[in-house]
């Protein structure tokens, strides 16, 4: 299915500015009532360090109204400021044939996540979690007679605990995350714009599970984007507990859709690198979600070249 919210979080403008916080080059482009946020940044690969792509991340934002005018701005502003190609992945509003047709090709690996699970908040609380696996709503049943307490961040130096789980959880399952300097950058700028929380499950005094979701108050969505826990936090189901309490606080927050960010194909085998935690995801009665993927347009001559030497290789 389609998404239910018109734009993704990283189209809107609180996440713009974040960017900006972070200290990222960004391009806003308007028009009457349009807007898309881009980032330039270096290229991948081996040779990314000599190129540079504008990159609209889960954009720009496409109806049947702005769709030709918008990609029109955007090839001249990647013209203006001299990039040598452009990187976008629009949601909706567009189908594979008009993109080819506007000179982009479709890339083989996308970028951001192509598939997500949505969860719709409008049947309530007490209807959802009727829906959510049985472990689940076990494990939330066992949360509110007392295994665990959910606390709210409101102190930037709770990011030293989220970040000595996080550190646990990568040596765990191998993973590599980002910076700590990044996740201070984000509880701050969630905290500060009343757009996000961080949130940790307690038991028996100990933090043992934490999560970091961020609000696009515009669109009523909630995203679900990281997430770090202890060893002993599997046994308390304090991660999926965890999850459960983010859900009924978005809807107590006049939230309308919650985004788990990010899941594999419905079909993808066992074996897949997103596989478990996609599974969890799923546990929670969201609805499949599929994005169009990236799409990439050559600006400059030295790409196209660079373009014909890879099919050679």
């Amino acid at each position: 299915m389609t998404p239910p919210y018109e734009r993704h979080l990283l189209q809107s403008r609180v996440w713009f500015e974040f960017q900006k916080v972070l200290g990222n080059d960004v391009i806003e482009i308007s028009s009457e009532a349009m807007s898309a946020y881009g980032v330039v940044e270096k290229s991948d690969g081996k040779f990314g360090k000599f190129f540079k792509r504008l990159y609209f991340p889960y954009g720009p934002t496409l109806d049947s109204k702005n769709k030709n005018k918008i990609l029109e701005l955007i090839d001249e502003k990647a013209r203006s400021i001299g990039v040598d190609y452009v990187r976008i992945e629009p949601i909706s509003g567009a189908t594979s044939k008009w993109l080819s047709e506007k000179g982009y090709k479709k890339m083989s690996k996308s970028f951001q996540p192509s598939n997500t699970s949505v969860i719709d908040l409008g049947s309530g609380w007490d209807k959802l979690l009727m829906e959510f696996r049985t472990s689940n709503r076990q494990g939330w049943r066992k949360a509110e007679a007392g295994a665990l307490i959910f606390e709210k961040s409101q102190n930037i130096k709770d990011v030293d605990d989220f970040w000595k789980m996080l550190k646990d959880t990568e040596s765990r399952t191998s993973t590599h995350m980002k910076s700590k300097d990044y996740f201070v950058t984000m509880v701050e700028f969630i905290l500060k714009n009343r757009c996000g929380e961080l949130i940790f499950a307690v038991h028996e005094g100990k933090r043992i599970a934490s999560t970091i979701v961020f609000d696009d108050v515009e669109q009523r969505c909630r995203y679900y984007l990281y997430a770090a826990s202890y060893p002993e936090a599997r046994k308390l189901d304090a991660g999926a507990s965890l999850v459960s309490f983010t859900i009924k606080d978005a809807i107590d927050s006049g939230l309308a859709y919650y985004d788990l960010f990010g899941v594999s194909p419905p079909d993808a085998p066992q074996d897949h690198r997103w596989y478990g935690f996609s599974k969890f995801k799923r546990s929670f009665a969201g609805n499949d979600v599929e994005f169009l993927g990236d799409w990439e347009k050559t600006v400059t001559y030295r790409h196209k070249v660079l373009n014909v030497l890879r099919k050679l290789r």
